[in-house]
């Protein structure tokens, strides 16, 4: 018997692996979140943005078709299982099923009436795309072309903020790792003079080389500064502050970041005239008062506009 189970074992690892690397996963968060009542102790297990993919995953079961591009509407696409409806209607709901996503929904709103993205519960899985489940950014190492010299700004264009006094830049004779791409730039990793690693965005546009990494799944989420905190580009070294941000600022959270020697950090991104997106540490980031377009209330919306 147990000579079976091993194969079994075996066999699933196999398939489990063939599934990442074809890059396409196929996976519940909650297997039976259709057959089996949840607990509101168990949903307070999982992170804000986890629940949030959690109460949608019931919907999704019945191609529930989400907003394209939307970040509900990426990651249910990169499911096997998931296969959008054009005929559905939040009917196709069991009474399990309308039970558990009441109590997902009362669950995050309990969540953002204590402003908390509860930073001590299960992050959401990740597998292709993200396959560290601890980290929005999963830095791969990359051999590009040699001598080439690229600029770096803190977010995905020239409009943001630039370290080094406003000249930072990665040079291809060293380490590059890369996370994946968003509106044409790459974040990336890579080792400063000082020894500390930072990270931030390249223009695709001006590589040498052909690439076609994974696209970043962040969060985009409305929350605020719970504590006076410091925001840095290097949370993997020095962590050398770039802006001091005061309790009660408004961000957006991207989603969490767990750095090499194992510190849990929030990526965010300030707003202004100079936009600029780094790291705090995890419990300094509340969940905000305003959610974008189409987050975990998406249903509603949906039913509102469809009828």
């Amino acid at each position: 018997m147990r000579k079976i189970s091993v194969l079994l074992g075996l066999a699933l690892l196999l398939a489990t692996s063939a599934a990442l690397a074809s890059g396409v996963n196929n996976f519940y968060i909650i297997p039976d979140s259709d057959t089996r009542l949840l607990t509101e102790e168990e949903l307070w297990g999982w992170q804000y943005e986890a629940v949030g993919y959690i109460y949608n995953e019931i919907f999704a079961r019945h191609g529930r078709p989400f907003r394209s591009g939307e970040k509900y509407d990426v990651y249910f696409r990169s499911q096997a299982w998931y296969q959008v409806n054009p005929q559905y209607r939040y009917g196709l709901l069991n009474s399990v099923e309308q039970a558990n996503e009441r109590l997902a929904h009362q669950v995050l709103e309990d969540m953002r009436a204590q402003n908390t993205l509860n930073p001590q519960g299960r992050p959401l899985p990740r597998s292709n795309a993200q396959a560290n489940p601890q980290t929005v950014l999963d830095f791969r190492a990359y051999d590009l072309k040699p001598n080439q010299k690229l600029d770096v700004y803190s977010g995905p264009g020239t409009g943001y903020y630039r370290s080094a006094n406003g000249k930072a830049s990665v040079s291809t004779n060293g380490s590059v790792w890369i996370a994946g791409r968003e509106n044409g730039w790459l974040a990336v990793a890579y080792e400063t003079n000082g020894g500390s690693r930072r990270i931030g965005y390249i223009d695709m546009s001006r590589l040498k080389d052909s690439l076609n990494p994974v696209s970043l799944n962040l969060s985009y989420t409305g929350a605020s500064i719970s504590r006076a905190c410091s925001l840095t580009d290097e949370p993997d070294g020095s962590c050398v502050e770039t802006a001091r941000l005061a309790q009660g600022a408004q961000v957006t959270y991207l989603g969490p970041y767990t750095s090499r020697n194992g510190e849990s950090w929030a990526y965010i991104e300030v707003s202004g005239s100079q936009p600029m997106r780094g790291f705090v540490p995890a419990d300094c980031v509340s969940a905000g008062a305003s959610q974008s377009d189409y987050d975990w209330d998406d249903e509603a919306a949906y039913r509102e506009e469809n009828g």
